[in-house]
């Protein structure tokens, strides 16, 4: 499975796991962390994995929101294979929404 996948291809595996995403039906950062829990060998994987989520949203966001976005998103797609209903969609973007968007309520950075 992915777990042996990982192992052989190495360096190589993040490309490979998301050529497998499409088939896995977006379910690979779910079961790459699964199985990171017992092979400890997977879990630098696991953390190149949740770096390039992290990067993907710099272009829209600053670092710290972006790692919370990432660590949301996680949260979600696991919860998701291991409950017993998939989030909706407007479960998704309202927790997303909720990180993404300021809370007018809050003061400022500066302010603090």
């Amino acid at each position: 499975g992915v777990e042996a996948l990982a192992l052989v291809l190495d360096g190589h595996v993040l490309v490979a796991l998301a050529q497998l995403g499409d088939l896995l039906d977006g379910r690979l950062d779910g079961l790459l962390y699964m199985a990171a829990l017992r092979r400890p060998a997977l879990r630098e994987t696991a953390d190149r994995y949740m770096q390039l989520s992290i990067d993907a949203l710099l272009p829209y966001t600053d670092p710290v929101t972006a790692h919370a976005a990432t660590v949301a998103m996680n949260g979600i797609t696991l919860r998701g294979l291991a409950g017993t209903r998939p989030p909706t969609r407007t479960e998704v973007e309202s927790v997303l929404r909720r990180i993404l968007t300021p809370n007018p309520t809050l003061p400022s950075p500066d302010m603090a």
